[in-house]
Parts: C-alpha cells; structure tokens; sequence
C-alpha cells in the first residue's frame, strides 16, 4: 500500500510538473503568436508602402518617358530650323545689306521683342 501511495505521489507531481511545464509553454505561445501577429501587421503595412512606391515610380517613370520624347521632338525641330536658318538664300526684294546681317548676333531687347 506504501508502495503504491509513493507511486501515486510521484505521478501527482508528475503531472504536476508536466502541467506547470505546459502551462509556460503556452504562455510562450501565446507570446510567439502575439509576436508573429505583430509581425504580419508590419508586412502588410510594408506591402502597401511598397505598392505605392511602385505605383508612384510608374507614374514617374511615364513622365520621364514623356519628357525625354518631347526633347526628341524639340531637338528634332531645333535642328531643322537651325538647318533652314543656314540654307537662307537671297529672294527676290532682299538687298545685299539683310544678307550681309544673317550672321550677326541680335540685340537682346530686339530678341525679347520679337517674340
């Protein structure tokens, strides 16, 4: 009978033991997935940030795209104008004197009026 009260003792504290033993393990649990829920929040949170940064790099990227064709452009027609501007020719009712001005710089205030 001692025998098998000293066993029973022993698995009481066992059981003891084992219980108090789970009982932190769930708080770790608990403490883990508290954690790992904080966790997602922050990876969602940087999943949205992330998407708007792309977003706004598209669209920056869509106006940088449509800048530089724009430049083309202007490059484009600089060059043909500045092409016809020096394949000016003498026409009729051009004198010798406006040929001979094609080729000198004009006055500020004259430029500023013009356009």
């Amino acid at each position: 009978m001692r025998i098998l009260l000293g066993i029973i003792a022993a698995l009481v504290v066992a059981v003891g033991l084992l219980a108090w033993r789970l009982e932190a393990a769930s708080g770790r649990a608990d403490l883990a997935e508290v954690r790992a829920t904080a966790a997602e929040g922050m990876l969602r949170d940087q999943v949205q940030q992330n998407q708007a940064l792309a977003q706004s790099f598209q669209g920056l990227d869509a106006a940088l795209q449509g800048q530089a064709a724009q430049m083309a452009k202007n490059n484009r027609d600089l060059a043909a104008r500045l092409r016809d501007l020096a394949n000016v020719t003498k026409t009729e009712g051009d004198s010798n004197e406006t040929m001979a001005c094609l080729h000198l710089p004009v006055p500020r205030q004259s430029a500023d009026r013009m356009r």
